[in-house]
């Protein structure tokens, strides 16, 4: 399979874990406005003085290396812990210029405080329309206000590989009040320092702990990537049909519904993206997108042809070819 799939079932070791990446791909892919996919989460330091996830473990040690790319964000987490290591309270942001196949930026803020004796980091991780020269930009005005004596920025590779730490006063009242004034659309920001965020992430774990209640069991018995796709699709329709709309090719990567389109087997690619969906969605959900324009085809019904672009079995399959 060419493209990343965003909710990755594979990796899941626990219902927690699923829990969580299933509650994060619901904000990141959504498709809706950039001020209503902001994704919060909370870190801590471990025995060993390393960032952590409560349910992930230990920051670095969540970053697959594929890639080139890989390997500079994994230099920006281990700045990231040595900053964590050494300071009691403060803030930095990673920015991340849109990927080659992709049209949207990526801003991480951590917002490092002392809560009940222990460092907690609260990450805000919002999308962007911004485009290598802007992110280069903002990243130059955010500079201005960090005390790093060692700081490069010039340039993607350096910029991807680097956390700015940076400090608001005495020139803005919060490291919010600095972000808005630099970092578009300002809706993201006001919404960050109202907490509406956090409580829709809340409200979408709680969510997703009731739908992967019986279907993680079908999960750890999954003996093949297909199924564990097939099981994917499974979820993220459960979630279509109460009327959430996700982004099917977004910031994550691509959805598992999408993934049934142009999936390959062991013993070869499966021609027709049609003929995938409709011998495993029907009896799944309600709906599948049109892999050509993506809007939703009644399951279970012999359509052949979408109603929405007209695109015919067919015509998809001569497509693969």
């Amino acid at each position: 399979m060419a493209e990343r799939i965003a909710l990755d079932t594979r990796y899941w070791n626990s219902p927690e874990q699923g829990i969580e990446n299933t509650a994060s791909f619901m904000v990141e892919q959504k498709d809706g406005a950039l001020e209503d996919r902001i994704n919060y989460t909370e870190l801590f330091l471990d025995d060993e003085n390393d960032l952590f996830h409560p349910v992930f473990g230990k920051l670095k040690n969540t970053l697959e290396i594929k890639s080139a790319t890989d390997e500079l964000e994994a230099k920006a987490i281990d700045k990231l812990n040595d900053w964590a290591k050494t300071n009691d309270e403060g803030h930095a942001i990673w920015i991340s210029p849109p990927y080659p196949d992709q049209k949207e930026s990526r801003f991480i803020v951590y917002d490092m405080q002392r809560n009940e004796g222990r460092k907690k980091i609260s990450l805000h991780a919002v999308c962007g329309n911004q485009n290598l020269s802007d992110c280069l930009t903002i990243a130059e005005q955010i500079s201005a206000f960090s005390c790093q004596t060692d700081l490069n920025i010039s340039g993607e590779a350096n910029l991807r590989e680097t956390p700015i730490t940076f400090s608001p006063e005495p020139y803005f009242p919060s490291w919010i009040d600095l972000l808005q004034n630099l970092i578009e659309p300002p809706q993201i920001w006001e919404k960050i320092r109202q907490g509406v965020h956090i409580e829709e992430k809340n409200k979408l774990i709680e969510l997703a702990a009731k739908e992967l209640a019986q279907l993680f069991s079908e999960l750890q018995s999954a003996e093949s990537d297909r199924l564990h796709v097939v099981l994917g699709a499974k979820l993220e329709q459960r979630f279509i049909n109460q009327g959430f709309k996700i982004l099917h090719k977004g910031p994550c990567g691509i959805s598992n519904v999408l993934a049934l389109a142009s999936f390959e087997t062991e013993g070869g690619s499966i021609n027709s993206p049609f003929n995938l969906i409709y011998n495993v969605l029907p009896a799944l959900d309600k709906s599948f997108p049109c892999p050509s324009c993506e809007k939703p085809i009644p399951s279970g019904k012999g359509i052949t042809k979408c109603p929405h672009c007209g695109i015919t079995k067919e015509q998809v399959g001569s497509n693969c070819d």
